[in-house]
């Protein structure tokens, strides 16, 4: 089991698709926040304005730069939980400077009714 501590704001990092700053490596000093509020319609940008508040980083999954998505980048947050897991699985872990495979991590969880092309 692994213990973090949640009051250290400063290493917490919030998944959502609309930041410009791009996940590029996973960090084991982090503690990772899936965004679980839709908030393009009618709560536009609540979820960054709490992050902000809170001193939160955030950042958006590398999709834009491995993979072109005929649909909606909008993923589940099971969707993006299995990404992260596949990510690290293969390699993607910033304590040990392990390089992993976002591409494929994506092409393995996202479905086909996504319809989706590698870069």
């Amino acid at each position: 089991t692994t213990r973090h501590n949640t009051t250290r704001h400063n290493t917490t990092q919030h998944n959502t698709t609309r930041y410009s700053n791009t996940l590029e490596k996973m960090d084991d000093t982090k503690i990772y926040i899936i965004g679980g509020i839709v908030d393009r319609n009618r709560l536009k940008g609540v979820t960054e304005r709490k992050a902000k508040e809170l001193n939160i980083s955030t950042a958006r999954l590398p999709i834009d730069e491995h993979l072109k998505l005929f649909s909606t980048k909008v993923l589940t947050c099971n969707h993006v939980f299995e990404i992260l897991l596949q990510y690290r699985q293969k390699g993607g872990s910033g304590g040990d400077g392990g390089d992993g495979d976002w591409k494929q991590a994506m092409m393995d969880v996202l479905p086909l009714r996504k319809e989706r092309e590698e870069i």
